[in-house]
């Protein structure tokens, strides 16, 4: 019987390290991309910025999901306590959405910038809107 390199990738042991790299990449990627639209005015003198915002992003994000893996789903899923999960969840959802616009806004009052269209407090969007948005796309 042949044996799968992606189901080996993804639970063999021997490749745990590289998982979690992986892992952390793909998130670090998104928070980067997630955070450099902001400074659309001149990126390339906000670039200590850039970092502070994509560095502060990907830690929420990644301690986000590792509290999932490592806490929520060993303590509540895997009890078959499906309520609190899904509060909990939730609840890390609001933080990661809270944290994306907390930067966004601080971010854009710091710097006394108007909103692009990417951001979250354009004068095209409607707020409401984009806090359920984003926390159904997280």
């Amino acid at each position: 019987m042949e044996t799968n390199n992606l189901i080996n990738y993804i639970l063999g042991p021997r490749f745990r390290v590289w998982r979690h790299t992986l892992f952390i990449l793909c998130f670090v990627i998104i928070a980067f991309n997630m955070v450099f639209p902001t400074y659309q005015q001149d990126p390339a003198e906000m670039i200590e910025e850039i970092l502070l915002g994509g560095t502060l992003l990907s830690v929420t994000m990644i301690a986000g999901m590792y509290v999932n893996k490592y806490v929520l789903v060993p303590r509540l899923l895997m009890k078959t306590r499906i309520v609190g999960y899904m509060l909990a969840i939730s609840f890390v959802l609001l933080v990661l959405v809270g944290v994306s616009f907390l930067w966004d806004y601080i971010s854009l009052t710091y710097y006394e910038a108007t909103p692009s269209q990417y951001n979250y407090f354009s004068d095209s969007k409607n707020i409401y809107v984009e806090v359920i948005v984003v926390f159904f796309l997280y």
